[in-house]
Formats: structure tokens, sequence, C-alpha cells
């Protein structure tokens, strides 16, 4: 009987050497998301953020809070082409472009509640229903496998406050705003950050006859990580819209806007003198109202080529080459339930 024993004591062993093995392996495999990865993938591809206010806007949020009582919702589908571009060394002069993520797309559910007394809270689940792309591996690895073509991004939470012009017939309204991102995104996916993101920031709006201005400065607080030759991590975030009412009932607005991103960390080791990483876009958009309760926006832009990374002498270095989408395309759906409770 002892003798019967040993083939399986010596098959449980080799099991447990197994298993052993592979926890240390597990162990030992380098961490995308740690500050020394060269080529990082723990950063949302899609920044743009879409306001759960009744906003005039596509990406500006509104200085106006809501009513007590009131409830608003938003969803919004957006698409934008090509917004991570890698250029790696070869033998051609501007060298080898890997399109990270070819395409990609996000579906917005939010809502935003009214407490009163110029006080509002809201909730955001923005999700990848699919996108395409070679991914970060594809520069790491000669085994790499694409791009997770669905995904969660980083839900949000936040409140705003109405600091100046509560009244809705007050010409200028200042408004400010904290949210805090769940690190709860696809961080392999370029879908969200390897930590939480603390976002505050205040807007300015004007509103005088058909003519509605706003402007949005704010932080976007992330943890760093290294994307070839510039580093993704916190940011400020300038946003300016101006959206002018063609006809009034029921409303037809035409708006435009634009943001920029600037990097509030310092290049990553290695960048070459003159590398500029300023993430901008620009927006149209047309905005029809049927009634006070419903809102329908349709917007397309693209980016602006702000950024430069390409040196002169850096064949050698991985560095990034397209920081904004070459395309963008919005559409958002709002409705208000007043006062609910």
């Amino acid at each position: 009987m002892r003798f019967a024993r040993a083939p399986s004591i010596a098959l449980g062993l080799s099991l447990l050497g197994l298993e052993l093995t592979a926890a240390s392996t597990a162990r030992a495999s380098p961490d995308p998301c740690a500050t020394s990865a060269s080529v990082s993938p723990c950063f949302d591809a899609d920044p743009w953020w879409i306001p759960t206010g009744p906003s005039a806007f596509a990406g500006v949020p509104t200085a106006h809070t809501l009513s007590a009582g009131t409830l608003a919702w938003v969803l919004g589908a957006g698409v934008s082409t090509r917004p991570v571009v890698l250029v790696t060394a070869s033998p051609h002069p501007e060298g080898q472009e890997i399109d990270v993520v070819e395409l990609t797309s996000t579906l917005t559910v939010g809502a935003r509640y009214g407490l009163g007394r110029g006080i509002d809270v809201d909730a955001v689940l923005p999700f990848v229903p699919y996108q395409t792309g070679a991914g970060t591996e594809s520069v790491t690895s000669q085994a790499a496998s694409p791009l997770a073509p669905v995904a969660l991004r980083d839900p949000r939470l936040g409140f705003a406050a109405t600091l100046l012009g509560r009244s809705p017939e007050a010409p200028f309204s200042l408004g400010t705003r904290l949210a805090l991102t769940l690190p709860l995104g696809g961080a392999h996916a370029m879908a969200g950050f390897a930590g939480p993101t603390l976002s505050p920031g205040f807007t300015g709006e004007l509103v005088q006859g058909r003519l509605d201005a706003a402007l949005d400065l704010g932080l976007r607080l992330a943890p760093a990580v290294s994307f070839g030759t510039v580093r993704q991590g916190s940011s400020a975030t300038i946003a300016l819209g101006v959206s002018v009412a063609v006809l009034r009932e029921p409303l037809l607005a035409v708006g435009l806007e634009g943001m920029l991103r600037p990097s509030l960390v310092g290049p990553a080791a290695g960048a070459p003198s003159g590398t500029l990483d300023l993430p901008a876009e620009w927006l149209a958009s047309l905005r029809f109202e049927p009634s006070p309760l419903w809102s329908l926006l349709i917007g397309a832009g693209s980016g602006l080529p702000l950024s430069s990374a390409r040196a002169p002498g850096a064949k050698s270095e991985t560095v990034l080459a397209v920081t904004s989408p070459g395309f963008r395309g919005l559409l958002t759906a709002r409705y208000t339930l007043p006062s609910i409770f």
C-alpha cells in the first residue's frame, strides 16, 4: 500500500511545483500600468466627457443647476478614428505608424438630480460597445493580441453648484463642479486609468438673446504613465462653446466648440527636445429642442495638429504621433423630468 501511494504523491508534488512556478511567473510579469512601463495602455483613449446637465453643447458643461427634485437624463453615442497612433523607428524617414487605436466608440448613460439651493449630483456610466486597433502589445511583443473590442470606461460620480446667476433669466452664470472617476474601466483596453481621477472645474456662461456662450476651465488629476516619448496623466481642460439660435420655437441652434487638454506631467525619459503633447479638438453641432423637456444634438469635428513629437535625430525613439482623433462624431439625447419627488 505504501508503494501504491508513491506515484500519487509524486504527481501531487509535480502539480504543486507547477502551481508555484506559475504563481512566481505571474508575480514576475511586468505590470503595464507601472510607472516603469515604456508604452502603457493605462489611460483613456477617448477623453471627451458628455455633460449630464441640460447643456447647449456637446462637451462644455452648463453653469446652471436643476431645480429641486428635477431629474435629467442623457444618452450619448460617439465615435472617433485614430485617436492613438504610435510612430516607431523604421528605414522610412517619417517612421512607421501603428494604429494602436484605429477606431473607438463610446456609449454614455448619465443622470443628474437637483437637490435644491443650486446644488446637483450626477452619475455617468460610459462604455465601449466596439473598437479596433493593434493595441500597445503590438509595440512590445511579437505575439500580440489585438485591442479588446468591448470594454467599460471609468464611471464618474460628481456634484455641481451654481455660484452666481441661479435664476434662469440671469444673463451671466458661474458654476463649479467636482467629479470623481472610479478606476473600473478596461485599462488594458485603453479605456481607463490605473487609479482614481479627481476633476474640479469652473464654468462661466453668458446668454444674450439668441446667443449662448460658455467657457469651462478644469483639471483632471490622474496617475501618470508613459506612452512613447510623452506621458499620459494629469491635465488641464480648457473648453469654449458658442451657440446661436436660428429658430426659437421649436428651438434650432448651431454651435461651435473647441477644447484643449494641456498635459500637467513632464515628458517621458529620453523624450527628444521640442516634444509637445497638446491634445486639441473642434466640433460643430446642430441642436434641436422640440419641447423644453427634450433636446437632440448631433455634432462632428476632428483633432487639431498642435502636438509635436517627431523630432529630427530621434529615429531610435518610439514617439507619439497623434493625440487627438482624425474624426469625431457625436449624437446626444436629453430628457428632463421635473419634480419627481
